[in-house]
C-alpha cells in the first residue's frame, strides 16, 4: 500500500480552520478517487506535555504508488491538493510513503 500524508501546522484561529475543513476541504477529500482508507487525526494540547508541532493530520491509503499517483493527478485529486493553498494555516507538510 501507499499513503499520502498531510500534516497541518497550528492555525492562528482553530475554529476558522475547523469550519473551513468541514465545509470546504472535506468535500474535496471525499471526492478523491482510489482512496482505500481515509483518516483524520487532530493533536490536542494536553496539560503537562509538550505541544505537538502539528495541529492535525490527514492520511489517505491507496492500493499502491500507481493508484496514489492516479488519485492525486485526477481532477478531484488536483482540486484537493490545490485547495491546500487556501487553508487557514500556511504550514502544511505533504508526504508520500510506502506502508510496510
Amino acid at each position: 500500500m501507499a499513503k499520502l500524508t498531510l500534516l497541518y501546522g497550528h492555525p492562528d484561529n482553530s475554529a476558522h480552520f475547523e469550519i473551513y475543513y468541514l465545509l470546504t476541504h472535506l468535500e474535496l477529500v471525499n471526492a478523491m478517487k482510489g482512496v482505500k482508507k481515509y483518516e483524520r487525526t487532530r493533536f490536542p494540547d494536553i496539560e503537562g506535555l509538550a505541544k505537538s508541532r502539528y495541529y492535525g493530520m490527514d492520511e489517505f491509503w491507496f492500493s499502491d504508488l500507481d493508484a496514489l499517483h492516479v488519485g492525486i493527478l485526477s481532477i478531484e485529486g488536483k482540486a484537493m491538493m490545490d485547495n491546500l493553498e487556501s487553508f487557514p494555516t500556511d504550514d502544511i507538510t505533504v508526504m508520500i510513503g510506502i506502508v510496510e
